[in-house]
């Protein structure tokens, strides 16, 4: 089992803290990313979209982007989990997309992706168990009788039963897509 250590860079934690609005422990964590003083922390903290550092200055993605290519290619399998230390593996598009026309009942798509999930979450938990699973599912689950989703939501359209999965242990976290615009639910 490898040997866990805190590296201890310098730095005037309780002054960052102070001008950034952080705790000083919180700091100490930040300068130990690599990032210094005041000024970069707040960016840090508080960034823009042109804040953020290009996904190619990662150590060796240009690596992983080619063995990603590489495999998909040669038609084989990658499994994430077990060859990459990793926190969670997120279902972003768990759905059956919705241009397409079912060939399958509602309730016949909604078991192929429950089955999807549940194969996911099990062959996930047997390799590493405290790996978070989740998923964005549309963010109106259904139509209420006060409310209409115009035909868009999770349950139906989705066909994505967020809600069973969680009862049934096999979703961890969902976090469900809600975009407004003024006081409409879309799209």
């Amino acid at each position: 089992m490898a040997k866990w250590f805190e590296m201890r860079r310098g730095g005037n934690f309780t002054e960052i803290g102070r001008v950034c609005g952080i705790s000083p422990v919180l700091a100490r964590v930040i300068r130990n990313r690599g990032i210094i003083g005041a000024e970069e922390t707040g960016r840090y903290l508080r960034g823009t979209i042109k804040d953020l550092r290009s996904p190619f200055d990662l150590p060796g993605i240009g690596k992983a982007a080619e063995l990603l290519r590489s495999t998909a290619d040669a038609g084989k399998w990658i499994r994430i989990i077990g060859d990459y230390d990793v926190d969670g593996i997120h279902l972003d598009y768990i759905r059956y997309p919705e241009q397409w026309r079912l060939r399958v009942s509602h309730e016949q798509a909604r078991a192929n992706i429950t089955r999807i999930v549940r194969t996911v979450y099990r062959e996930v938990k047997a390799v590493k168990p405290w790996i978070k699973v989740s998923c964005a599912p549309i963010g109106k689950y259904s139509d209420l009788s006060r409310y209409s989703s115009y035909g868009w939501n999770a349950y139906t359209k989705g066909n994505q039963p967020a809600q069973q999965w969680l009862e049934e242990g096999i979703m961890d976290q969902v976090y469900p897509m809600m975009y407004f615009q003024g006081n409409n639910f879309y799209p």
